[in-house]
């Protein structure tokens, strides 16, 4: 069986790992040409020789950027970047989201993001990752939301700004 090449668009990985060290993160290597960006708000997992990335608690396949791919793997580690199509999470019916929103509610009836107390009516869904950065709408990456922060929130992810 023939060797894959590596890809142009990563360097060799101890430069990788020499930049993950300077950001305070750890570069692990899984096996099979799959190595791990630890130690971010966000596990990156990327294989050089294909050129993909994963974050995690994304939907999508990523590609880095090939002006700067070191950079690009660091800053993924912090804050997932926007995506075109967001593959397969797509918006769920109404009904779905409310039964989904009740469920939230009645495990934490405040906003996720002011803490603010809640009535049902006044709950939003918001998504910890948004659909735009490749997140799903799966129960683990939605919370409730005071319609004032599900909006300020938007696409972007302010927390995760330092």
């Amino acid at each position: 069986m023939p060797k894959r090449k590596r890809s142009r668009n990563f360097p060799a990985i101890p430069v990788i790992e020499a930049a993950a060290h300077e950001a305070g993160l750890q570069l692990h290597h899984c096996g099979n040409g799959h190595w791990q960006l630890r130690g971010g708000r966000f596990l990156v997992n990327f294989w050089p020789a294909t050129g993909t990335v994963h974050v995690d608690g994304t939907c999508q396949g990523l590609r880095a950027k090939k002006s700067d791919p070191v950079a690009s793997l660091i800053g993924m580690a912090n804050t997932p970047p926007e995506v075109k199509h967001a593959g397969k999470a797509k918006r769920e019916s109404p009904n779905k989201m409310r039964a989904k929103r009740l469920v939230l509610w009645r495990k934490t009836p405040f906003c996720h993001w002011c803490k603010r107390s809640l009535s049902f009516q006044e709950s939003t869904i918001d998504h910890v990752i948004p659909l735009a950065r490749g997140g799903t709408n799966h129960i683990k990456n939605l919370v409730i939301a005071c319609e004032e922060c599900n909006l300020k929130r938007g696409r972007d992810m302010p927390e995760v700004r330092a």
